[in-house]
């Protein structure tokens, strides 16, 4: 789940939530997690806004690009 600014206010719940899945992908080999958070957080560990549309939940283009050169060679590793 994402750190958007949008949800700030929830921001423990969300790390709740991806810790809890880190866990059961750890524990089932047909279940992967992947961490794509800290690509859009800056070093404070804060959304970059650069990355969210105006709502403060939607991805920007340049998010997607960063998430896309990321994610790519994963989803092929896990393919070949």
């Amino acid at each position: 789940i994402l750190r958007a600014p949008q949800k700030h206010d929830r921001m423990a719940a969300v790390d709740t939530v991806n810790v809890r899945l880190l866990r059961r992908a750890f524990g089932s080999p047909n279940f992967h997690f992947v961490d794509i958070n800290p690509l859009l957080l800056d070093a404070e560990g804060r959304p970059r806004a650069a990355y969210y549309r105006a709502d403060g939940l939607h991805l920007t283009p340049a998010a997607y690009q960063v998430l896309g050169a990321y994610l790519a060679p994963r989803l092929h590793s896990l393919l070949d």
